[in-house]
């Protein structure tokens, strides 16, 4: 029979091993969301070498059971529902959260916006509980409204459209967004007016359509569209992408099956396939967070017999099959098209993700191949950018900082198109 004493031991001792395996769990996932360097291979060696340890130190308790005392049990189940309920207090304080869920209701649609086959997405109040940030009677940004006569008084005009990035989003307020910068620093040149018909979440079908809707009204000078990478993906559906839950969750609505064909989800398939509900016995286990990386680290070991090498990915733009890309130049083409006939001027501002800072991928590569293909002037703001310049992921859009520096780039072209600066 062991002593208390020597029972802490191998219960330190195990929980250390169980630790150190969910750490190679962990590692993956927490990458993932925030950005630690990881290397894959020397993370599966190590997860093979603890595990390999842990079922011979498994085996050893097993065949020395009865000299262990009821106290050691006790003790040692008690300190593992304490480690896993600070493990899984920890995680949620850093903002991990497990990708199973055990979803017991499916939430409403907000009230603070509509999706609809032919408009898309559109905002009807202002979606967040921010003062600092006006939505005019259109939805949008700012507190001018959208009407013709509105325009016709002002000799300078500029229309923004693109998503949650050219809408603003992240900014601690709409004053700090790149759209609103720019708009002041032109009006200290010509009484200029602006309109953000930017709609988070959405790609060129969307901004296609409020194109159409708003350049008659405003009648624009220069017409600036910000594209980002997922809207490759974006361009390959109908406008009305997403379902918004409540609090705000914006859901994929659309799926294809294995033919490729299109298919839209019901609001409770989305909603479940977006959380991964939790269905068979391991998913409840992986609904908890620890339990999650724990089974992400076995994963890694059963991954690294069964799965086949995964091939690099090349950063060469005219060599990279891009999904959605004959989509997305059909829509710029459009566009491009529809603001030369009306007279006013074209840029495109390109959005790098966090990744394409550090170095740019095929998907950001491949805006420039469509630019140049339709002979679209752009605007690069990596260059000035830092990973500094974005809210940490999972979220990733720019801070003040980073839209500070977009509209400093994006200004020069502005007034040399608009007043002959240069």
């Amino acid at each position: 029979m062991t002593s208390p004493k020597n029972s802490g031991s191998w219960f330190a001792g195990l929980t250390g091993i169980t630790l150190l395996i969910t750490a190679i769990g962990a590692a993956p996932p927490l990458h993932s969301q925030f950005g630690f360097p990881i290397e894959s291979t020397l993370m599966q060696c190590i997860a093979w070498s603890l595990t390999l340890f842990m079922g011979i130190l498994g085996l050893t308790i097993w065949v020395m059971r009865k000299y262990i005392s009821g106290y050691a049990i006790a003790l040692l189940i008690a300190s593992t529902l304490l480690s896993i309920g600070l493990g899984e207090g920890m995680l949620a304080l850093a903002g991990f959260d497990s990708p199973y869920h055990i979803i017991v209701k499916i939430p409403d649609f907000v009230d603070w916006a509509t999706v609809d086959s032919e408009k898309g997405i559109r905002f009807i109040s202002r979606p967040w509980g921010n003062d600092n940030w006006p939505i005019n009677s259109d939805g949008f940004p700012g507190t001018t409204p959208f009407k013709n006569v509105a325009a016709s008084a002002y000799n300078t005009r500029v229309l923004f459209i693109g998503d949650s990035f050219t809408y603003g989003l992240e900014a601690t307020s709409y004053a700090n967004s790149y759209v609103s910068i720019t708009e002041k620093e032109l009006q200290k040149t010509e009484n200029t007016l602006v309109w953000n018909a930017s709609i988070p979440g959405t790609g060129q079908a969307q901004q296609w359509y409020s194109l159409q809707q708003y350049f008659p009204l405003l009648k624009p000078n220069v017409v600036v569209l910000g594209v980002c990478t997922n809207d490759f993906l974006d361009n390959q559906y109908p406008k009305d992408i997403v379902y918004i839950f409540k609090p705000g969750k914006w859901i994929f609505r659309y799926s294809r099956n294995s033919e490729g064909d299109l298919i839209e989800l019901t609001p409770e398939q989305a909603y479940r396939r977006a959380f991964s509900a939790a269905e068979r016995p391991i998913e409840y286990l992986a609904a908890s967070r620890v339990g999650y990386l724990l089974l992400h680290s076995f994963d890694l070991i059963r991954r690294s017999f069964s799965d086949p090498p995964v091939p690099s990915v090349t950063t060469d733009a005219s060599t990279v099959n891009i999904p959605g890309y004959e989509e997305t130049k059909s829509y710029l083409q459009r566009i491009r098209d529809y603001v030369h006939e009306g007279g006013a001027s074209f840029i495109i501002v390109t959005i790098p993700a966090t990744s394409d800072i550090i170095e740019s991928q095929g998907w950001y590569l491949a805006i420039f191949r469509l630019c140049n293909e339709l002979d679209i002037q752009y605007i690069d703001p990596r260059p000035n950018l830092n990973i500094s310049d974005y809210v940490p992921p999972p979220n990733g859009h720019w801070n003040n900082s980073g839209h500070a520096k977009v509209a400093e780039m994006l200004l020069p072209y502005m007034k040399k198109t608009l007043f002959g600066n240069n």
